[in-house]
């Protein structure tokens, strides 16, 4: 049996509470797609995905969230001003993130550093001296200056 892979929620809102009750509503995405999330404390007490990428219909979250929450007396019109400060957050915040956009990174070139800004090590220069020539004692007999054979990896001679 596969495990349901437990998918990323990231917030675009504060967590508002609900007047009347002890829930707090939180607006995200979760794969690209909007979600809200209904809490008790800590704890998740459930989640709506609405799928397409258009933005939920505030309407849409109010009832959900009557269904959800089963209060008596709970005003709806008190739940309404909740969740249009809470997708005025997350509007904001989702419209400053799509602002860096992928072509626009793709677009980004790198520039040449001037010679001067190179912070290069002066007294190491050249190669190192003192290894005597070294004929490879396999296939390729390459005449080398090296331990290791670059090309075969065999130990030279």
């Amino acid at each position: 049996m596969k495990k349901k892979r437990k998918q990323k929620f990231f917030p675009l809102s504060s967590q508002f509470g609900i007047p009347g009750v002890s829930y707090r509503i939180q607006l995200g995405t979760v794969n690209g797609k909007w979600t809200l999330i209904l809490l008790k404390g800590r704890d998740v007490i459930t989640s709506q995905t609405y799928e397409g990428s258009e933005f939920p219909n505030q309407n849409e979250i109010v009832a959900w969230i009557l269904t959800s929450i089963v209060v008596p007396g709970i005003n709806p019109h008190q739940i309404m001003k909740s969740v249009q400060v809470l997708v005025k957050q997350a509007m904001e915040k989702k419209e400053k993130e799509s602002k860096v956009s992928v072509s626009d990174l793709q677009n980004v070139k790198l520039e040449k550093v001037p010679e001067s800004e190179i912070r290069r090590p002066k007294e190491v220069q050249g190669w190192v001296k003192g290894m005597k020539s070294l004929k490879c004692c396999s296939k390729c007999n390459s005449d080398l200056n090296w331990k290791y054979c670059p090309f075969c990896g065999n130990l030279l001679e």
